[in-house]
């Protein structure tokens, strides 16, 4: 199999493989009907090339031994996945992983915030990326969305890293983890003077 950059023209057949895959495989269960109207409706095989023309999206793929489209994904310009589809027949070979981490590697070396973002409609996969060291984007709006907000910094600097300042609190340690830690204080004092 080889996977690379898609050109405009493979953009359009891209776009069909992934509406083909997205429709066989949506599962209301983890998905909303609404989220599947609007990605039917995005994905639109212009639109994709002409994105892809101007340099306003970045399409990855994997290709068969006999030149199909087994797994795709794409980038938009403010870096975020805008599509991670892999054929039913070519699950769990690993080619969405290697997609996505080719899209991280083309996000790292390209101008911007250094942040890989996706918004996740499958709520089944949310823990799938939190392995993957994504991050999930606090909702302070009271805004509901459809997905789930999720970014990944892969050039760590002040600008794309969401801090969260904790207070210490020492009533959030037991007993039991309070004397360990003091335990283990005493030990280290005893060996420096051993």
């Amino acid at each position: 199999m080889i996977t690379r950059r898609f050109n405009p023209n493979e953009a359009r057949v891209a776009v069909r493989f992934a509406r083909d895959v997205y429709q066989y495989t949506f599962n209301p269960n983890f998905e909303s009907v609404v989220n599947r109207d609007y990605f039917l409706q995005y994905a639109n095989e212009d639109s994709f090339e002409n994105q892809v023309i101007n340099g306003q999206l970045t399409i990855f793929g994997t290709l068969n031994s006999v030149g199909e489209i087994v797994a795709v994904i794409a980038v938009d310009m403010y870096n975020y996945v805008t599509m991670l589809m892999v054929s039913p027949n070519y699950n769990n070979l690993g080619l969405g992983k290697n997609l996505l981490n080719m899209a991280e590697k083309f996000v790292k070396n390209r101008p911007g915030d250094g942040c890989i973002k996706i918004n996740l409609t499958r709520m089944n996969l949310k823990n799938y990326f939190l392995g993957k060291r994504y991050l999930e984007v606090k909702n302070e709006t009271g805004v509901m969305y459809p997905f789930i907000r999720l970014y990944k910094p892969l050039n760590v600097t002040p600008n794309n890293v969401v801090y969260e300042k904790k207070e210490f609190n020492p009533a959030m340690f037991g007993v039991g983890t309070l004397i360990m830690f003091i335990s283990i204080i005493f030990v280290a004092m005893c060996s420096v003077y051993l």
